[in-house]
């Protein structure tokens, strides 16, 4: 059974539904960031757990939305510049290519004075917090593009299984 609220239900694209996944996905994990940044170590672990759980708990549930445990389909494999990703070669093409544009665009965030900002976070906490850096804040970004990351990922997983479902989540 076809979800109502999905991509293919409109007509659109999957490569829309994919941009549309990772621009509409950083708002949820700057909420639940919101509350885990907070902690640290297990504190972090078990809240961050407790939050992926209540997600899928909702993602199973909300079957007009996710279509719950019987998922979604695309009803046909996009095509990557006119080439069909059923191919393998050009299914490997695509992989290759979002990988390394995922790896330059990482790269060039770490780089960047944000990610060197998230370096010294991470390498002593104490000291960037003694010089100005509000860490929790900082914190709060990284969890939200790592969340964008995580909706990219979804996304191409849809593409090459051409199936989500709550099981997924």
């Amino acid at each position: 059974m076809q979800s109502p609220c999905s991509v293919t239900q409109f007509g659109l694209d999957a490569w829309f539904g994919l941009a549309a996944g990772v621009l509409s996905r950083p708002p949820a994990p700057a909420l639940i960031g919101f509350f885990c940044v907070r902690t640290g170590g297990t504190s972090f672990l078990m809240l961050t757990l407790a939050f992926s759980q209540l997600v899928f708990s909702v993602a199973l549930k909300w079957r007009d939305v996710t279509g719950g445990s019987d998922g979604m389909a695309l009803p046909e494999q996009p095509s990557f510049f006119g080439l069909s990703l059923s191919n393998s070669l050009c299914d490997v093409l695509h992989d290759a290519s979002v990988l390394v544009a995922t790896y330059l665009a990482l790269r060039r965030l770490i780089n960047a004075p944000l990610g060197r900002a998230f370096v010294g976070i991470r390498e002593n906490e104490a000291r960037m917090m003694a010089i100005g850096y509000p860490s929790q804040t900082y914190k709060l970004i990284a969890f939200t593009i790592a969340g964008a990351f995580a909706g990219l990922a979804g996304g191409l997983y849809v593409i090459y299984n051409g199936f989500i479902s709550s099981d997924a989540v």
